[in-house]
């Protein structure tokens, strides 16, 4: 196995020290491998750079559910049509939604890719559009409905009366 940066730096500055950890030879070399090691570009798996984009795409999707849920909680949403409207404005302002390049890569991590064509039975003219329909479908699945959200607030409630 490759050894990572980190070990190999310690390798050179290992190399550069006595057993005491003392610098004894010649710092300006060492500085400048560290230097050289450092700007070596760090290669990443597919794997791994899908891991971020979705882990990305789905703290956007817990955020606007948070997000949801606030407004419930602060009496801002009293109902489904409002919670729905609400929700609606929030993703539809949103940059995965506005940017096709951001709706492209959520394109790639949402669990509702047909969300558009579900509802509609036409393809999206779109990214942005069927990147807006998948949003709304995947906060949707987390959410629930307003009811839902009124009862986990009240429960969450409870709790931290019970608590005190």
């Amino acid at each position: 196995m490759a050894q990572s940066k980190a070990d190999r730096i310690e390798a050179l500055l290992d190399a550069d020290c006595d057993e005491t950890r003392i610098a004894l030879y010649n710092p300006r070399a060492t500085v400048a491998a560290i230097r050289e090691v450092l700007a070596e570009p760090e290669s990443i798996s597919v794997d791994a750079a899908l891991s971020v984009l979705n882990r990305d795409y789905f703290d956007d999707v817990r955020g606007i559910a948070e997000d949801c849920k606030r407004a419930v909680k602060d009496g801002e949403v009293s109902n489904d049509e409002e919670l729905s409207d609400y929700l609606h404005q929030t993703v539809d302002g949103h940059e995965r939604v506005i940017y096709t390049y951001q709706a492209r890569i959520g394109l790639v991590c949402t669990d509702s890719v047909d969300a558009y064509e579900d509802e509609t039975g036409e393809k999206p003219p779109s990214a942005e559009v069927q990147m807006f329909w998948a949003l709304m479908q995947d906060v949707r699945d987390r959410l629930g409905d307003f009811d839902a959200i009124k009862a986990e607030l009240e429960s969450e409630q409870a709790d931290r009366l019970g608590e005190s």
